[in-house]
């Protein structure tokens, strides 16, 4: 159920199930990538009515056993683990541009107003969503919910300056 969902986003991806299609992958996948572009192709081919991605699992679960069992898991947790397989066994391919957020923060300091700039790569964004009650009618769009991850904020104090050596 947690493979499943995490597959099916990515069905939705055309850039990566183009690159999936046009792998050429043996008979036995052997990797993460040969796995996942049979699975792929096997969807799109149209000569099943269904997809078993068993060998895609096996392959995953070698890499990261927490998915070795059948029990319940996070899709969330999955799709991270195959991303980061995904894009760790094929650096040939343009796969991280397509999944790595290129994010850079900056801490600026007062009153000697020196900036302290930190460079982060991240495959997924933990967006905070705002609660709401069930009269509530106000809508929250993606847009909105991104310009809040990336709002400005002021610490009060807890941040301490190398140049002007105060908190």
């Amino acid at each position: 159920c947690y493979m499943n969902s995490a597959l099916q986003c990515l069905n939705s991806i055309p850039a990566l199930i183009e690159w999936a299609r046009t792998r050429r992958h043996s008979s036995t996948p052997r990797t993460v990538v040969d796995a996942y572009a049979s699975v792929v192709q096997s969807m799109w081919s149209g000569e099943r009515e269904t997809v078993v991605p068993k060998e895609l699992k096996r392959s995953v679960s070698l890499l990261f056993p927490l998915f070795f069992d059948g029990g319940q898991k996070d899709a969330h947790e999955f799709m991270n683990s195959f991303l980061n397989a995904l894009c760790n066994s094929d650096s040939s391919s343009n796969l991280a541009d397509l999944f790595h957020i290129h994010m850079q923060s900056k801490t600026t300091s007062n009153p000697c107003e020196h900036t302290e700039v930190a460079d982060e790569i991240t495959t997924f964004l933990s967006l905070p969503v705002p609660e709401l009650s069930p009269n509530d009618d106000t809508s929250t769009s993606l847009q909105d919910l991104v310009r809040e991850f990336f709002r400005e904020d002021v610490s009060e104090g807890g941040y301490y300056c190398q140049t002007c050596q105060e908190y």
